[in-house]
């Protein structure tokens, strides 16, 4: 049922046309970069870009848009097999009893699980890794000998999501719990296992992008609160689609599997069961924390998944025929009639899914070309025919040919013949290609406006906005201005990126990678940690810069 329904509702998202452009950059030689010649991560999922490489490799038959599609609805089908899986084996050591699915029904009636099971996104990943995960955890049980070989698995999560470190922390306690040998020499062969992966690309991360996080993560205030604003995106999920029917079921059918467990004295399958629900709903306190997202749902379906993994299926008890029978109903009605409402409100979440297939006129939009009704593209392809015979800096939303959008000379010494400042970058960078590098106005593929302050905590991921002056001071000729734009600014941006902190960031991200700069971005990762870059850049040269620098 999940795979026919994420099929019929396949489509790729702007976010996601990010991956595929950071993939055929690295397939192309330039690495896992969105601006080929400037090393910032782009990318929250390391995983998911390694394996959207592979499967190009693998495919060369096939573009890159399907092949996304199909590991996309591959991994979510995964995720969910491995998840009935696992909690059948764990209702088997509760007893006996006719077997019926009931969280995997719940789970695959929802509609945004088959709208994130594609859309070019790491979501389906996640599903993958939780469900891969329970169900080594409940081989774990009874397969000591394997210890070595999970540990490898759950290190891997951080690298799904930096926010899966919670679950893979927590399994992995457990598995260190039930390993053979005492103290640290039962610890130490599933932590080694663990960590190795995760450790060995921390350090690339520091050596090549010279940040401890990823970028998005920085361009999204990570380490910052927004109660009320994930209030209202939880809030969203749970209303638009019932969803306190299925989880007080959930929760019944755990207390009736515990209580089963208890009676047979199994400790361990208990741990398993409650560490699991207990990781999904301090995750879901944690996206609350960080204020959700724009995307309808979506930070919240990993949780879904995760409280559903130990009731993916259930062994029948009469206590639980009321729960049966609400997720039956509950889930007959999702199919048919539960979808999101209109959700702009003060937050702007919104079902970017709907809005684009309106908005291109197409039921499946996942190639590039179908998305030609979308300014984004016809911007892209302008800004590439552009780049074949001028270098110049443009400042816009997006570029049409109908629409003067202001241009300047590019510096000499700017690598690349196009600049252009764009707020939605993904349909617009994939088609403009590699010749055109792609100021995102948002700061997530940027190294200077991720470190911007937040200006507006309405809108998840959209917090921060890369004025037009910071632009032009970094990339256009010395004097030039568009309409709307500072001079004062423009000239203190030019003179700010030369110096000071800023002046490490740009060496530390576009100078030639040899050993000696990988190493040294090792500590400037360290060192720039804290680094918040003023929004006016007259502040930031009157902070960094002790005297004027010459042109």
């Amino acid at each position: 049922m999940l795979v026919v329904l994420a099929w019929r509702r396949r489509w790729l998202s702007d976010d996601g046309f990010i991956n595929l452009r950071i993939v055929e950059n690295l397939r192309d030689g330039y690495g896992p970069v969105f601006n080929p010649g400037e090393r910032v991560e782009a990318f929250t999922s390391p995983l998911w870009v390694g394996l959207l490489w592979v499967g190009e490799l693998l495919t060369p038959s096939l573009d890159l848009e399907p092949v996304a599609i199909l590991l996309g609805v591959a991994s979510a089908a995964l995720g969910l097999a491995a998840g009935t899986y696992g909690a059948w084996r764990v209702w088997d050591r509760a007893g006996r009893g006719p077997i019926l699915p009931f969280g995997a029904v719940a789970v695959a009636a929802v509609a945004p699980v088959w709208d994130y099971s594609t859309a070019g996104l790491d979501t389906a990943l996640a599903f993958a890794w939780l469900g891969l995960a329970f169900l080594c955890m409940t081989l774990s049980l009874d397969r000591r000998r394997w210890v070595a070989g999970i540990a490898v698995l759950l290190g891997l999560g951080p690298l799904v999501r930096p926010d899966l470190a919670l679950f893979a922390l927590a399994f992995l306690g457990l598995l260190i719990l039930r390993s053979p040998g005492r103290g640290l020499r039962r610890a130490a062969l599933p932590l080694a296992c663990a960590a190795a992966i995760p450790v060995a690309y921390q350090l690339f991360r520091m050596g090549y992008f010279a940040t401890l996080v990823p970028n998005t993560a920085l361009a999204k205030s990570a380490g910052q609160s927004s109660w009320d604003r994930g209030w209202a995106y939880t809030w969203d999920f749970v209303a638009d689609f019932w969803l306190f029917v299925p989880l007080l079921a959930f929760a019944g059918a755990v207390a009736v599997l515990v209580r089963d467990l208890i009676a047979r004295g199994d400790r361990e399958a208990i741990a398993l069961v409650v560490v699991t629900e207990a990781c999904a709903l301090l995750h879901v306190v944690y996206v609350i924390r960080l204020g959700g997202d724009w995307m309808h749902a979506r930070m919240l379906l990993p949780d879904l998944f995760a409280l559903a993994l130990p009731v993916m299926v259930v062994r029948v008890r009469a206590a639980l025929v009321p729960a049966l029978a609400a997720v039956a109903v509950w889930s007959g009605f999702g199919l048919v009639s539960l979808r999101a409402s209109e959700l702009q409100g003060p937050y702007y979440v919104e079902d970017v899914r709907i809005r684009f297939v309106d908005f291109v006129s197409d039921s499946n939009p996942v190639r590039l070309r179908d998305f030609a009704r979308a300014p984004q593209y016809e911007g892209g392809v302008r800004l590439r025919d552009r780049a074949r015979a001028h270098r110049e800096v443009v400042i816009a939303t997006v570029v049409l040919p109908n629409r003067s959008n202001p241009t300047v000379p590019a510096r000499r010494s700017t690598r690349w013949p196009v600049v252009a400042h764009f707020h939605a970058i993904g349909i617009a960078g994939y088609a403009a290609g590699p010749r055109v590098y792609i100021a995102d106005a948002f700061g997530l593929a940027d190294p200077i406006g991720s470190r911007l302050p937040a200006i507006d905590r309405r809108r998840a991921g959209h917090e921060k906005l890369m004025g037009a002056d910071w632009v032009l001071g970094r990339f256009a000729v010395p004097g030039a201005t568009t309409p709307g734009t500072n001079p004062a600014r423009v000239v203190a941006a030019r003179r700010a990126i030369r110096c000071g902190p800023l002046a490490r960031v740009d060496r530390a991200v576009t100078s030639r990678l040899t050993w000696g700069r990988f190493w040294s971005n090792v500590g400037e990762a360290w060192r720039l940690r804290w680094l918040r870059i003023p929004q006016d850049p007259r502040e930031a040269a009157a902070r960094w810069c002790s005297r004027p620098k010459s042109r």
